[in-house]
């Protein structure tokens, strides 16, 4: 991710497939960077990039979204960009995902994302 970072300040942009980490998980952990190092501008790509990568390859079984949501939640949710992304690919899925343990599991270490649903619902 240090790379990401200098590559960032450097030219204003990052490549996200260096490695074999998930593309998804590699905007997070750029986003993080960003918020540790103060640098809005690459909190502001990341959470873009994640928007437009995340969670439309994904499925309620891969396990890497469930991750998702916890890193979303660990380094927000003051970002809309990140917690409106998984909301809206979450709340229309809601039977299914409820049906996972790993929801009840992620509700209960991330509550902002069970009110988010909630709010989704009410629209």
């Amino acid at each position: 991710m240090v790379d990401d970072l200098l590559e960032f300040l450097y030219t204003g942009n990052y490549l996200a497939t260096r490695d074999e980490i998930d593309v998804g998980l590699r905007h997070l952990y750029i986003y993080a960077a960003g918020k540790k190092f103060l640098v809005e501008g690459l909190c502001d790509l990341a959470a873009n990039r994640f928007e437009d990568s995340t969670p439309k390859n994904r499925t309620i079984d891969d396990e890497v979204f469930w991750l998702m949501i916890d890193l979303v939640y660990l380094h927000g949710p003051k970002n809309d960009t990140l917690t409106n992304c998984l909301i809206t690919y979450t709340h229309p899925r809601i039977r299914t995902v409820a049906k996972h343990k790993e929801f009840l599991g992620c509700v209960a270490k991330n509550p902002e994302f069970a009110i988010g649903l909630l709010k989704k619902g009410c629209e």
